[in-house]
Protein backbone atom coordinates (compact mmCIF):
# COMPACT_ATOMS: atom_id res chain seq x y z
CA UNK A 1 0.00 0.00 0.00
CA UNK A 2 1.66 3.18 -0.78
CA UNK A 3 1.70 6.42 1.41
CA UNK A 4 -1.08 8.18 -0.89
CA UNK A 5 -3.34 5.23 -1.41
CA UNK A 6 -6.82 6.36 -0.84
CA UNK A 7 -9.96 5.03 1.11
CA UNK A 8 -13.30 5.06 -0.28
CA UNK A 9 -13.99 7.84 1.12
CA UNK A 10 -11.32 9.37 -0.67
CA UNK A 11 -9.26 10.13 1.98
CA UNK A 12 -5.18 8.74 2.43
CA UNK A 13 -5.89 5.57 4.39
CA UNK A 14 -4.00 6.25 7.22
CA UNK A 15 -6.02 9.16 8.31
CA UNK A 16 -9.23 7.91 7.48
CA UNK A 17 -10.90 6.91 10.68
CA UNK A 18 -13.16 4.51 8.96
CA UNK A 19 -10.28 2.73 7.22
CA UNK A 20 -7.24 3.42 9.41
CA UNK A 21 -5.79 -0.07 11.01
CA UNK A 22 -6.57 -0.34 14.55
CA UNK A 23 -3.67 -0.06 16.88
CA UNK A 24 -2.87 -3.83 18.47
CA UNK A 25 -4.93 -4.23 21.45
CA UNK A 26 -7.29 -1.82 20.95
CA UNK A 27 -10.94 -1.71 17.99
CA UNK A 28 -12.35 0.64 16.08
CA UNK A 29 -15.34 1.68 18.22
CA UNK A 30 -14.81 2.61 22.00
CA UNK A 31 -16.86 4.58 24.77
CA UNK A 32 -16.58 7.93 26.22
CA UNK A 33 -17.72 10.09 28.78
CA UNK A 34 -18.30 13.91 28.07
CA UNK A 35 -15.58 14.48 30.99
CA UNK A 36 -13.63 12.15 30.77
CA UNK A 37 -9.78 11.63 29.94
CA UNK A 38 -9.93 7.96 28.55
CA UNK A 39 -11.79 5.96 26.15
CA UNK A 40 -12.95 2.68 27.31
CA UNK A 41 -14.19 -1.00 25.64
CA UNK A 42 -17.28 -0.95 27.31
CA UNK A 43 -19.75 0.72 29.56
CA UNK A 44 -19.54 -1.44 32.38
CA UNK A 45 -15.96 -1.29 33.37
CA UNK A 46 -15.36 -0.42 36.89
CA UNK A 47 -13.02 2.57 36.14
CA UNK A 48 -15.82 4.24 33.71
CA UNK A 49 -18.22 3.60 36.83
CA UNK A 50 -15.71 4.90 39.51
CA UNK A 51 -15.34 8.02 37.38
CA UNK A 52 -18.64 8.69 37.55
CA UNK A 53 -19.07 7.93 40.76
CA UNK A 54 -16.23 10.66 42.00
CA UNK A 55 -17.82 13.05 39.84
CA UNK A 56 -20.99 12.85 41.44
CA UNK A 57 -19.14 13.04 44.89
CA UNK A 58 -17.85 16.58 43.37
CA UNK A 59 -21.43 17.66 42.59
CA UNK A 60 -20.42 17.34 38.78
CA UNK A 61 -23.14 16.34 36.11
CA UNK A 62 -23.00 12.89 35.43
CA UNK A 63 -23.23 11.97 31.09
CA UNK A 64 -23.69 8.74 29.65
CA UNK A 65 -21.06 7.12 28.09
CA UNK A 66 -21.25 7.63 23.91
CA UNK A 67 -19.98 4.97 21.08
CA UNK A 68 -17.53 6.51 19.04
CA UNK A 69 -14.38 6.46 16.63
CA UNK A 70 -11.10 5.37 18.00
CA UNK A 71 -10.04 8.04 16.22
CA UNK A 72 -12.02 10.41 17.50
CA UNK A 73 -11.27 9.39 20.85
CA UNK A 74 -7.90 9.89 19.99
CA UNK A 75 -8.46 13.10 18.39
CA UNK A 76 -10.02 14.27 21.38
CA UNK A 77 -6.81 13.64 23.28
CA UNK A 78 -8.20 10.70 25.29
CA UNK A 79 -5.78 7.99 26.42
CA UNK A 80 -6.84 4.15 26.67
CA UNK A 81 -8.37 2.63 29.78
CA UNK A 82 -5.50 0.56 31.45
CA UNK A 83 -8.19 -1.63 32.77
CA UNK A 84 -10.18 -2.45 29.26
CA UNK A 85 -7.01 -2.38 26.87
CA UNK A 86 -4.35 -3.93 29.13
CA UNK A 87 -2.69 -5.39 26.26
CA UNK A 88 -2.13 -1.60 24.23
CA UNK A 89 0.90 -0.08 24.14
CA UNK A 90 1.04 3.24 23.43
CA UNK A 91 3.80 3.87 20.47
CA UNK A 92 6.44 5.95 22.36
CA UNK A 93 8.34 8.77 19.85
CA UNK A 94 12.03 8.25 20.10
CA UNK A 95 14.41 10.40 22.21
CA UNK A 96 16.47 12.31 20.60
Amino acid sequence: MGMDERCVHDLIVGQCGLCAPVPRGLRKQVYVTQGGSVFHAGTKCEALREGQRKAARFGMEIHDPRLVALNDAFAQGRGACEICFPDYTPDRPSAR
